[in-house]
Order: C-alpha cells, then sequence, then structure tokens
C-alpha cells in the first residue's frame, strides 16, 4: 500500500478526535488498540480491523483508504455523522458500519468481531446519562493539537433549527453526570496543565440548572474554557457575567442571518430580535472573546435578495473571528432543499463544479481510526463474558 498523505502544517491540528476516545473507553480490556490521526501522525496502518469516524467533508478520501485497506484484507468499521446519514454508501466501503451513538453498542460489535460474526449494520442509540463514562485522554498521547483539552458536558440540543444536523440525528439534549464531568477536567488538569478547556458541546448552556452546576465546578477547579452559546444566551447579561466570573475566555455563536424572517424561516426563534452588537461589546467588557459563525447556503434576506454570510455589528464590540460553516455539507439534508429549490426557482442558484452537496469532499482531509490486531479465537469468550456480566 502506498504511503498515505500526511498533513504537514500544525495550521490544520486542532484537536483530539474525542468520540473515538469515547469507543476506546469502552472497548473490551482483552482488545489492543492504538490510534490514527492524520493530523499529527505518519500513518501506518499496521493493524487488522480499522474503525473510521466520518464527517462529510473527509469521507472522500476516508472511502479511498478503506477500499485499500479491504484489498490488503483488513476488516473496516465505519461510524459518524456521514455514515449516520448516509448508511448505504458507507456500506460500499466497509465491512460493518455503525449508525447513531456508538457506545453502548460497541462491546457488542467487538464482540461479534471477535466471533466472526460482524454484521453489516449496527444501530446505536442516544447513551442515556447513566451509561456515559470518563474518556481516557491518555489514549491521544503527547499528539499537539492546538486544543488538547477537548471535552463535553452534553450532548444534543434542545432547540429544533431546520438545518442543524444536532436537531435530527444526535438525539435528545442529555447532560452529562458531573462525577464523570470533574474525573475527566482533573486528568486534563494533568495532562494538560496549561491548556484552556474546549467544550465541543452543541448548547452547553441549555439547562440552566445543570449549567450552573457545570460552572460551580469549572469555579472550584479554577480552569478557564471556551464555549459555543446560542445568541440568546450571548444577550443574557446575568448569564454573561456568571460564565465570566467561572472563567469563559471565549464563545462561538451562531449567527445563520441579521434579518429576522430568515431566522424565523429556519426555526432559528432564539435568534429573533436579539441586541447582538450589544451583546458583543458587554461580553468584550467582561473579557470574553465573541466568534460569529454564519452558514453559507441560508435563505436570501427579503430586504436584498442576498443571503447574509458576514453580519456587521454596528456600533461597539468586537468579533474576533467570523468562521463560516457551510450548511450544506450533509448530502441530501432534507432542511436544506427547500431554499436550494427557491434560490434555482428565482434563478440565483449559481452553476458550478461544486454545487451538489455528495460532492462537498475535501481532497486532503485528516483520517482517523482506531486500529487493533485480532486477538485469537481463545480470546473470544473472555471479551463475551464481560459484555454480558
Amino acid at each position: 500500500m502506498h504511503d498515505l498523505y500526511n498533513l504537514d502544517s500544525t495550521a490544520n491540528i486542532s484537536q483530539p478526535p474525542v468520540p473515538l476516545g469515547v469507543l476506546n473507553s469502552v472497548t473490551p480490556k482483552a482488545i489492543k488498540t492504538a490510534l490514527i490521526d492524520e493530523q499529527t501522525d505518519k500513518i501506518r496502518y499496521d493493524g487488522d480491523v480499522f474503525a473510521f469516524t466520518l464527517a462529510t467533508q473527509f469521507a472522500g478520501k476516508a472511502y479511498q483508504y478503506a477500499d485499500e485497506l479491504r484489498a490488503a484484507g483488513k476488516k473496516v468499521i465505519m461510524g459518524g455523522i456521514h455514515v449516520t446519514v448516509r448508511p448505504e454508501e458507507a456500506m460500499r466501503h466497509a465491512d460493518a458500519v455503525v449508525t447513531g451513538e456508538a457506545e453502548t453498542l460497541w462491546p457488542t460489535v467487538c464482540t461479534d468481531l471477535l466471533a466472526g460474526t460482524l454484521k453489516e449494520r449496527y444501530t446505536g442509540s442516544p447513551t442515556p446519562p447513566s451509561r456515559m463514562v470518563p474518556t481516557d485522554y491518555r489514549f491521544f498521547g503527547e499528539r499537539p493539537y492546538l486544543t488538547p483539552a477537548s471535552l463535553f458536558a452534553t450532548r444534543g440540543c434542545n432547540h429544533r433549527c431546520s438545518f442543524c444536523v444536532s436537531s435530527r440525528f444526535m438525539g435528545p439534549f442529555r447532560t452529562k453526570p458531573l462525577d464523570v464531568l470533574e474525573r475527566e477536567i482533573d486528568q486534563l488538569q494533568k495532562l494538560y496543565p496549561a491548556a484552556y478547556l474546549q467544550f465541543t458541546d452543541d448548547n452547553l448552556l441549555a439547562d440552566r440548572g445543570h449549567a450552573a452546576e457545570v460552572l460551580a465546578l469549572l469555579r472550584r477547579k479554577k480552569r478557564r474554557f471556551v464555549t459555543m452559546v446560542t445568541l440568546d444566551q450571548l444577550c443574557d447579561g446575568a448569564l454573561m457575567q456568571e460564565m465570566a466570573y467561572s472563567g469563559c475566555l471565549g464563545v462561538a455563536v451562531g449567527v445563520e442571518s441579521v434579518d429576522d424572517d430568515n431566522c424565523l424561516s429556519v426555526g432559528k426563534r432564539q435568534n429573533v430580535s436579539q441586541p447582538f452588537p450589544e451583546a458583543v461589546s458587554r461580553a468584550n467588557e467582561l473579557g470574553i472573546q465573541v466568534g460569529a459563525r454564519p452558514p453559507h447556503g441560508g435563505p436570501p434576506s427579503r430586504h436584498t435578495g442576498k443571503a447574509h454570510t458576514n453580519p456587521t455589528l454596528p456600533g461597539r464590540g468586537s468579533v474576533r473571528t467570523v468562521r463560516p460553516a457551510h450548511s450544506a455539507h450533509l448530502p441530501g439534508f432534507p432542511a436544506l432543499r427547500p431554499h436550494a429549490l427557491q434560490r434555482q426557482r428565482d434563478g440565483r442558484l449559481v452553476a458550478g463544479k461544486r454545487t451538489r452537496t455528495d460532492q462537498l469532499f475535501s481532497s486532503r482531509p485528516p483520517a482517523r481510526a482506531l486500529q487493533a490486531p485480532l486477538l485469537q479465537p481463545d480470546a473470544a469468550s473472555a471479551v463475551d463474558a464481560e459484555t454480558h456480566e
């Protein structure tokens, strides 16, 4: 097999693949695992079984790797958000696919693998808080991630924005038990004492009671952090003050449009009639940087006929970053079709080489996978006993 591409720019080395760390934490002890992360590693596929987690922008290259591995006699298992949305597509490149959240199902997948009875498709379900276990961050080693202390305290979101994958595929909003979260924070403090925490939650503050407990924990641990917030949360002065007091350094906020009608058309009610510029100014005064995340591909403004992708902020306040989020990443995502069709009917859809969402694959993406050597048959009984105790 040819040498696989290794990213050579540290600007692309962002954060560890925490979902693979979660799976590693629930992998039966009899199976030896290792992480392959093309962001940081020289890619060498030395194991017998490989489990990839796929985002759509990386799917094309991951499929190429998977095809090569299978041609070499290796087993390939695929999961992640792209596989959840397009399982039939992924099944053409894998021995098995896992849709939805995998951690409660993963021990069964491993047992079937060792027994030689691997199924083509497994359907996961939202993990209840009682089954959430701490991620072992030692799994990521000393890789030079920019934000190595990445974690999440919740899953899902309580909003139902029509364009958002979290609303449709991430299950109901759930909170991680505080004792599990505290164990992860303590571990990250030992491993990365100088790093700030990066919460990758879709809506960390959705449950205000749980959020208050999380913020109290962060104050007690004296850990600085960044996270994502909704626009109505950014505009809540008391909440932002508590965030700053608890060590918040920055927030990313979704600003899909500066037009209220646009927001309502995609179910983004929490953004309607919010004083965004004033909220940014207030956050800056509290020492919190604000990063805006406007998506491309949204509905056009009823005033200008053009999509708002880079909102301007009159008055005081500084948005440190404006990072466009491509809302068309998920192929065939139903919530996006009405807007695309409307633009086409109105003559505003510009033809190009990459207009189809199933072609939005990065040509040089990072590949991330668990690799594991298959055990001898006599090890299967030990795994089975552990799985069903």
